[in-house]
């Protein structure tokens, strides 16, 4: 199998204590895997199985909230 590389993104804010009262941090993140839509195999076993492989997931987006109080 051949080598390949992946990029992935991540961004976050940090929101002010005066939009939510009574939290004490407010997180919103943004998160893209596969940046490039790279197709590639996770997993192969040329010697046991050589017509199979497992194909990685493809781009993808994850918008998360975290809040502490």
């Amino acid at each position: 199998m051949n080598q390949y590389t992946l990029f992935d993104a991540y961004a976050f804010v940090d929101v002010p204590k005066s939009v939510f009262n009574g939290v004490d941090k407010t997180r919103i993140s943004f998160r893209v895997k596969n940046l490039t839509n790279k197709l590639y195999a996770q997993w192969g076993d040329p010697r046991l199985q050589p017509t199979r492989s497992i194909l990685g997931a493809p781009r993808s987006y994850e918008i998360a909230a975290s809040f502490k109080w």
